[in-house]
């Protein structure tokens, strides 16, 4: 298999193909495990609790991805869809996710750019391109 680079990702948000201003961006996927060791045991002991899938990124500032973000800070569920590679039969990740931060940094001696998070409520469904 053939390794790939990032450079034709692809990321949509709420229907908004934003991958022209995306540089960095990462798909978390954890797994809640909760403590059951009792007293008396010298081994700490565990059981898996449910699954939890987190999306974070940064890209260069621009008024559209800014309004992409800006309008969705407000508690409502979005639509995403995430492609490492955007070609023919590659994998693909799509849901539904809450924003729960979005961040502009400037400085003097670098591009103004953004950074973003959201927390995925539901199920991701991992299918093809």
């Amino acid at each position: 298999m053939p390794f790939i680079a990032g450079k034709d990702s692809f990321f949509s948000v709420d229907g908004t193909d934003i991958s022209s201003y995306v540089n960095q961006l990462s798909l978390s996927r954890d797994v809640n495990t909760l403590e059951t060791t009792s007293f008396g045991s010298d081994q700490a002991t565990f059981v898996v609790g449910v699954e939890g899938l987190s999306i974070s990124g940064s890209a260069t500032f621009d008024a559209t991805a800014d309004g992409v973000f800006a309008g969705l800070f407000d508690g409502s569920t979005v639509a995403f869809d995430y492609r490492p590679n955007n070609t023919s039969s590659a994998p693909k990740y799509t849901g539904n996710a809450l924003v729960t931060n979005y961040s502009i940094d400037s400085s003097a001696t670098d591009l103004v750019s953004i950074s973003f998070s959201l927390i995925v409520t539901g199920a991701v469904t991992r299918g093809t391109v």
